[in-house]
């Protein structure tokens, strides 16, 4: 009758009833030689038998015994044992299985469905309801969990990371294999940027500041300026270089679009900042470059804000901002703040057979980053101030080591000259005047006749009187000051009239000289500075 037990047992957890049980087995052909009776009496036994003891199952035991608090921490060790958890930028994210999105409360959706998953049971079965104490369980876990940055391969100040987790106070979200580099890295590297129609005599480290800015940034322990990419005409590359800064180093571009709205800017970027990406590309800035979120993004490491829905909460400021645009109206504040690289066709098409350098840098990333890899093993890990980064101390130390010191990244008065209203007003009609007469003093009668009064439409609206006394005015009002790279000189001489002796001003256009040294320098050996030139 064993057979006839177990297949008694069976119905019975299937919930089925006597009656029905009884009905079913004698019109089975094995058991149709019993007797009602006989059936029932063995249900009986297998009724009367002890229940079968449950195995304990895998998770968090709820007991009346146990508070919402232990049970919260109870579940904060699941949660830290199965989710790996970090702190970036204030908000706590799983590791596992993926870098989660932001957690700053339990309503955040990646805290919801780790939450759901928690095993709960009582010892006999799975609790499908999950106690209150999910509060108690996101505090214990902040209370425990690293405090980090975020972001790829990257140079800290334990050396390379290129496989993914936490070193030291690092989380690498990528895996990148390491490629072997046998000629000069700089070089090598260099082949994606050498089609670019880069001006500054000092392009080459520029670009390379920006790209070592991206991957070092764990290891700079202060603020970092941003890099303006600007040009004067569309199509000259400026955004193309901006995001093959961004593939390099992080394998993927994020592009904000500029605003001038200030709380639609610092919503964009703390967003931004809420990624593992460590560089943010500020596209196609129109008008006024500047303004205090910005300003004080750049010369920060931390700053409190708080995204839309969100509570404030304090967000670091460790990631590179590459700026693009056309002739940017920069504030003198802003211009302590940038590193200029110009680009510049001088109108012309693009050439039709460039390389796509987005796809090779893409498709051949781990070689690129080999090569970044070398130049800093390379480096001595001395750290040399270039002269004129004030606030940018810790960052000025890293590159100088690495690109050394015999340049100006930061040349605020040339910037804020060269990128100011007036000048980018102003700069057509001196150009057109320089290039006819170069620096001998005029009178307005001859500068009209010169130029012509088209070269000065612009600049003489709202003014009343005779072109020649607009333009006097004009002049007279700007002169003694730096406008690009020229600056007007006025000299009063005393002419006779119809009227008698009348004083008259006369006007030079003085070139202001180039501050960037165009000599190629050499290091000690005699040899030329790889990171020099275009």
């Amino acid at each position: 009758m064993t057979d006839l037990h177990e297949e008694i047992r069976v119905r019975l957890r299937r919930r089925q009833g006597r009656a029905r049980i009884v009905g079913d087995l004698l019109k089975d052909g094995n058991y149709s030689h019993l007797t009602p009776a006989q059936v029932a009496q063995v249900i009986d036994e297998v009724e009367g038998e002890p229940p079968e003891p449950t195995p304990a199952t895998e998770g968090i035991l709820i007991t009346p015994h146990l508070t919402s608090e232990e049970l919260g921490h109870a579940a904060a060790d699941y949660l830290t044992r199965e989710r790996a958890p970090v702190i970036v930028q204030g908000a706590l994210r799983w590791t596992r299985p993926d870098y989660s999105t932001p957690i700053t409360d339990t309503g955040a959706l990646a805290w919801r469905g780790a939450w759901q998953r928690v095993p709960w049971h009582d010892g006999k079965r799975v609790v499908r309801r999950a106690p209150p104490c999910d509060g108690v369980a996101l505090e214990a876990i902040l209370a425990r969990s690293p405090v980090v940055r975020a972001g790829g391969v990257a140079w800290t100040r334990d050396g390379w990371v290129s496989t993914r987790g936490v070193r030291g106070d690092y989380y690498c979200v990528e895996d990148v294999h390491d490629v072997l580099i046998e000629d000069d890295p700089v070089e090598h590297l260099w082949e994606l940027f050498r089609d670019f129609p880069l001006v500054d005599e000092d392009a080459r480290r520029r670009v390379m500041a920006a790209v070592l800015t991206a991957i070092c940034a764990p290891a700079i322990d202060g603020p970092m300026p941003a890099f303006l990419v600007c040009a004067h005409n569309p199509g000259d590359g400026k955004t193309l270089l901006a995001q093959l800064i961004s593939v390099l180093a992080d394998g993927r571009e994020a592009v904000v679009p500029w605003h001038d709205d200030e709380d639609r800017t610092r919503e964009l970027l703390l967003a931004a900042y809420d990624e593992p990406g460590r560089v943010v590309i500020l596209d196609n800035v129109r008008g006024r470059l500047g303004g205090s979120i910005i300003e004080t993004i750049l010369t920060s490491t931390h700053i409190v804000g708080a995204r839309k829905y969100e509570r404030a909460r304090q967000y670091r400021t460790d990631k590179l901002i590459v700026i693009t645009g056309n002739d940017p109206r920069v504030t003198p504040d802003m211009a302590r703040r940038v590193v200029r690289v110009q680009v510049d066709r001088g109108g012309e098409l693009p050439p039709v057979d460039l390389p796509d350098v987005l796809a090779m840098a893409r498709a051949r990333r781990p070689e690129w980053l080999a090569c970044i890899r070398a130049i800093l093993e390379q480096w001595d890990r001395v750290r040399r101030q270039i002269p004129g980064c004030r606030s940018y101390e810790a960052w000025s130390g890293l590159i100088g080591g690495v690109l050394g010191v015999d340049w100006s990244p930061i040349d605020a008065a040339r910037v804020a000259a060269e990128h100011d209203p007036d000048a980018l007003a102003w700069m057509p009609a001196l150009e057109a005047l320089y290039a006819r007469q170069g620096a001998s003093p005029m009178s307005v009668s001859e500068i009209l006749a010169v130029t012509g009064r088209t070269a000065w439409e612009g600049l003489l609206r709202g003014r009343r009187g005779t072109p020649e006394a607009q333009i006097g005015a004009a002049l007279s009002t700007m002169a003694g000051r730096a406008i690009g790279h020229y600056r007007i000189v006025r000299s009063e001489v005393q002419v006779h009239t119809s009227d008698g002796l009348r004083t008259r001003g006369r006007y030079r256009i003085d070139r202001l000289g180039d501050n960037v040294s165009n000599a190629v320098t050499q290091d000690d050996d005699g040899n030329d500075d790889p990171f020099n030139g275009r």
